[in-house]
């Protein structure tokens, strides 16, 4: 949502707050860093930025007209995960009603093999940046030092910055709910992304969910990957039927959507109708679960809210040491497809 304007903002203001010459405000605020410390020529600027200044021809900050992202490692601009392609877009509208564009500013792997010195030219003149995925803490911290404002999408890193993420244990009490109220007592997980704290967050709500209702998903059926891709959910789907032969687990939960899509195209190329004898549904809400039949059961929060809550926080931070930060979980919506139904009926 827009943020309110109470009362034009003046560079007056703005030196007034900070202590220094309008002059100065007045080179800050036009691009012109020569002759201006950097600590100062960045405090300036956030000020303008955090008061909601705009210059006469309307721009935010007065040049401050940008904010830059970063993606996770094993990550590009070509080769987004949907639901990262979704806050993406979700940050950029929220933005663009702001006049403020975004700027892909790179990867964590390729940001971290330049040493950061690729964000130099960017430093003085960005409101602040988002990372969308997990990273650690280090990272985000050498980030800080270039850019006081920051937020995080999906990481949680306490005492760095704003965070915004997807409320997994909801997620997994929303499919499971679904999945055992169709009378479905036998489960399997399949998982990616192994070693991530979000795959750890996802399991650790299943096995919460199941155990509440006196079920449990063993370790026979479960199957983990490094790259939670539609090739992993196929091989998870034959591992599955290999192992279980005629009597496989009837309730299927998968990490994302594209393993779900996977496992649910090669159950199909067997022969195995879906949800007919086995239903599957996924931590997704993008567009992969409807962009081919059976559509996929789903849980997940809005990813573009997520993307544009993570604009409403950046442009709401005020970049100072003692800001205090936010941790903003958004409710998961399930979404009831075509891949889910009640289990079939087996002989005792």
């Amino acid at each position: 949502m827009p943020i309110e304007r109470t009362r034009k903002v003046s560079q007056q203001d703005i030196a007034r707050d900070l202590g220094v010459s309008q002059a100065l405000v007045s080179m800050a605020l036009g691009g012109q860093s020569e002759g201006v410390h950097p600590e100062t020529f960045r405090r300036i600027r956030a000020r303008a930025a955090s008061l909601g200044y705009r210059s006469r021809g309307g721009a935010n900050g007065s040049g401050l007209t940008q904010v830059g992202f970063v993606l996770r490692p094993g990550h590009t601009l070509y080769s987004q995960s949907s639901v990262f392609s979704h806050i993406q877009h979700g940050l950029h509208s929220f933005l663009e009603k702001e006049g403020i564009s975004t700027l892909f500013l790179g990867t964590v792997t390729g940001i971290r093999e330049n040493h950061f010195r690729s964000l130099a030219r960017h430093r003085h003149t960005l409101l602040g940046a988002v990372v969308m995925g997990e990273v650690d803490p280090e990272f985000v911290h050498q980030l800080k030092t270039h850019f006081s404002r920051l937020v995080t999408v999906a990481a949680s890193c306490p005492g760095y910055c704003h965070t915004v993420r997807n409320n997994e244990a909801q997620t997994m009490e929303l499919l499971v709910e679904h999945l055992t109220g169709l009378g479905h007592r036998s489960f399997a997980w399949i998982g990616g992304n192994i070693g991530s704290r979000t795959l750890d967050r996802r399991w650790e709500a299943l096995q919460q969910a199941l155990h509440r209702r006196g079920l449990e998903c063993t370790g026979e059926c479960i199957e983990l990957f490094g790259n939670p891709k539609q090739r992993e959910g196929q091989e998870a789907a034959r591992r599955l039927l290999d192992r279980f032969g005629k009597n496989p687990p009837t309730a299927w939960i998968t990490y994302n959507g594209r393993m779900a899509r996977g496992a649910v195209n090669h159950l199909l190329a067997r022969q195995i109708e879906v949800p007919g004898a086995i239903s599957v549904a996924a931590c997704d809400g993008t567009y992969i679960c409807e962009d081919e039949e059976p559509t996929l059961t789903g849980a997940y929060a809005d990813p573009e809210k997520i993307g544009a809550v993570a604009g409403r926080l950046l442009l709401e931070s005020t970049g100072k040491e003692d800001e205090a930060y936010n941790e903003v979980t958004l409710p998961a919506i399930l979404q009831v497809r075509d891949s889910s139904g009640p289990p079939p009926d087996r002989a005792e």
